[in-house]
Parts: C-alpha cells; sequence; structure tokens
C-alpha cells in the first residue's frame, strides 16, 4: 500500500515537473517573442524618423523658396506678420509631398546680441536695474573680463592667474554659450538668485531681452516694447515714441492695423543696436511620428561668416545621432548652383533637431 502511495506521489511529481518545464519553454518563446517585436518597432521607428528627417529638410528648403520668392517681390523683410512667417501661406501650391509637415519663421533679431553693448551701456543697463554705481561697474567688469579674448584685467575684473592648470582655465574669454554660464560667475550669481534659488526678475529680463545666439542689432518692428523702454530709461536711446507707430493706431499688437516700420525713424537715436530689417531668421520643420515630434530647425543670418555654433544644451531634449541634419550650406561646393539659389545671401549659422514628446492642443513644448 505503501508502495502504492510513493508511485503516485512520484508520478505527480513528474507531471508538475514536466508542467514546470513546458510553462518555462512558453515563458521563453513569449519572451523572445516580445524582444523580437520590440526590435522591430525601434528598427521601423528609426526608418520612420529617418524618413522624416529627410521630409523636414525639404520642407525647410522649400520654406526658404518662399521667402526668397516673397522677398524678390517686397524688396525686403521687415517682420513675420507681412506673411512670410507661415511659408506655406505665401507659397501658391505648396508641395503635396510635404502634408504633415509644420513649417514656421521666425525673426529672432527681435532681440539684439548682448554683444553689441559698449562697455558703458552695460554698465548703465545695471545700473536702471537697481545697482549701484559701484556693483554695476564690478559686475560689468566681471562679465567683460569673462568675454573678451584678452588677459588685460578690468579695474574690478577677473582674468585667469597663471597658477594652475592651464587646461582647466575659470575664465573662458569667449562669448557665453548660455545664460548659465554667465550665471556661473559667483558675483553675478549671488545676486541673480534670492534665497530660494529662483531668478531675480532683473535678471530674467536681462536674459530674456539679450540674445547670445548672435551678435546682430534687433529689428525695430518686433522687438519687445520693454527692451526699447528699459534703453530709454538708462539714456541708451532717445524718444521711443516710434513704438506707437508700429503697434498700430489701436497700439495693440497683433492686430489688422499693425504697421510695418521700413526704416529707422529720424527722430530716434537707435546706434548700433537697432536695424529696420529681419537680420536673423530661426526656420523651424516639424512633424509628428507616433507619440513623438520631430523636429528640425535652420538659424540663418545675413552675415558671410559666423562663430556661433550653439546646438540644443537641454536634457530633456533627445538629440538624433542619426541621420545626420545634411542641408547644404552656402560655402560647400559639393552643393552647386542650385543650394546657392535656395539660400540666396542667408548664411546657415545653425541647425539644431531632436525629438520631443507630441502634446496635446494647446499645451507648451519644453
Amino acid at each position: 500500500m505503501r508502495e502504492a502511495k510513493r508511485f503516485c506521489k512520484g508520478g505527480v511529481l513528474l507531471v508538475v515537473l514536466g508542467v514546470l518545464a513546458a510553462m518555462g519553454v512558453v515563458v521563453s518563446l513569449l519572451a523572445s517573442y516580445t524582444l523580437e517585436r520590440a526590435l522591430l518597432a525601434e528598427t521601423r521607428g528609426a526608418e520612420s524618423i529617418s524618413g522624416v528627417n529627410i521630409k523636414l529638410s525639404s520642407a525647410i528648403e522649400t520654406g526658404v523658396a518662399a521667402l526668397s520668392a516673397f522677398e524678390e517681390v517686397a524688396g525686403s523683410l521687415h517682420s513675420p506678420s507681412e506673411g512670410w512667417g507661415v511659408p506655406a501661406e505665401v507659397m501658391s501650391g505648396w508641395p503635396s509631398t510635404l502634408e504633415g509637415v509644420t513649417v514656421e519663421i521666425f525673426d529672432e533679431s527681435s532681440k539684439p546680441g548682448l554683444s553689441l553693448l559698449a562697455e558703458d551701456d552695460l554698465k548703465e543697463l545695471l545700473d536702471e536695474a537697481g545697482f549701484s554705481k559701484g556693483e554695476a561697474s564690478e559686475l560689468g567688469d566681471l562679465l567683460l573680463d569673462w568675454i573678451d579674448e584678452d588677459s588685460d584685467q578690468r579695474f574690478q575684473g577677473r582674468e585667469n592667474s597663471a597658477v594652475g592648470r592651464d587646461d582647466d582655465l575659470w575664465i573662458a574669454n569667449r562669448p557665453p554659450r548660455s545664460w548659465d554660464e554667465v550665471w556661473e560667475i559667483p558675483e553675478w550669481k549671488e545676486v541673480a538668485f534670492d534665497e530660494e534659488g529662483n531668478l531675480r526678475d532683473w535678471a530674467s529680463r536681462f536674459s530674456s531681452l539679450f540674445s547670445l545666439d548672435h551678435d546682430l542689432p534687433a529689428n525695430i518692428n518686433t522687438v519687445d516694447r520693454d527692451l526699447v523702454e528699459w534703453l530709454s530709461e538708462a539714456n541708451l536711446i532717445s524718444n521711443p515714441l516710434w513704438l506707437d507707430r508700429r503697434d498700430g493706431r489701436d497700439n495693440e499688437l497683433g492686430s489688422e492695423d499693425d504697421r510695418i516700420l521700413t526704416e529707422i525713424p529720424e527722430e530716434a537715436s537707435l546706434g548700433d543696436l537697432f536695424s529696420a530689417e529681419s537680420q536673423v531668421l530661426r526656420i523651424r520643420a516639424s512633424a509628428e511620428v507616433g507619440e513623438r515630434s520631430v523636429w528640425k530647425e535652420v538659424w540663418i543670418s545675413r552675415e558671410t561668416e559666423s562663430d556661433n555654433d550653439r546646438g540644443s544644451e537641454d536634457p530633456d531634449i533627445e538629440i538624433p545621432s542619426e541621420p545626420e541634419l545634411d542641408l547644404p550650406r552656402e560655402n560647400d561646393e559639393s552643393n552647386g548652383e542650385g543650394a546657392a539659389g535656395v539660400w540666396g545671401e542667408w548664411t546657415i549659422f545653425d541647425v539644431r533637431g531632436g525629438l520631443a514628446l507630441s502634446l496635446e492642443e494647446g499645451a507648451e513644448e519644453e
């Protein structure tokens, strides 16, 4: 009897082991299948994004062609509100192959380059921001020593000491690539942030009104009113009443009666900080691939050369390593006459691209 019970228990154990073994095989097969599907989806996704990148490049070139056509007729570019900000609306017969791609052109010369500020201008602005003459002078000297290429130290500035590692210099002696670099200057960091680590109002205003991406003047048609008033209060420019003429009869930006100023007002003394035309444009093309938005931007300027190469440093944006952002450059002989015809007098000085999660309508990116 005991023998029979042992035999029965042994049989049950074998059955259980057999079932477990079979389940292990099934789980293994399922895992393998899931992995293969994931790899296949990833490959297809990469192929899809690769194709979209090529499409985005074509859309940007088509946008530039529409921009050139507009400029040829109008003679100049004063403001995206003239219509060229959305090239698909300017160009009749937008290519059907670019369906699903959004192209927009932004005037990045709505901000003057920070480097256009003369030494005394910078200190006057800081003085108007609420600093004492001594504080404004110190902050100005520190920033200018950080930026300029020489090793001559200003009265209240700072240069790299001869003592230490030559390959790890703290003072960069070049234009800042981001405002974070400016805030890392200890004296600037101390006055730019409050006790909770938030950027103070003056610092937020300062960094939002000047550009580190270029060193060209601001366009009087798109420049921020706050900047003009600040410059006027600091006695750096005179008579800002031309802003009212720019904004139209009702003084409401974006209304149908907005006016375009085609030249610098005679009564305004604006120095080298302003221009009547767009000098720097950012052309952005984007398209959705599943739950991702793939975007590409090209920055172009009237300058023949530029040392700026800013690229996105946002840690939340994934920059695809492939395919290359292979837009033609005007000084690239391999592009031939066709590329020069597309870009005209504009010079590409930066190309950026990446992926972002597609956002619901009305949500802000980043």
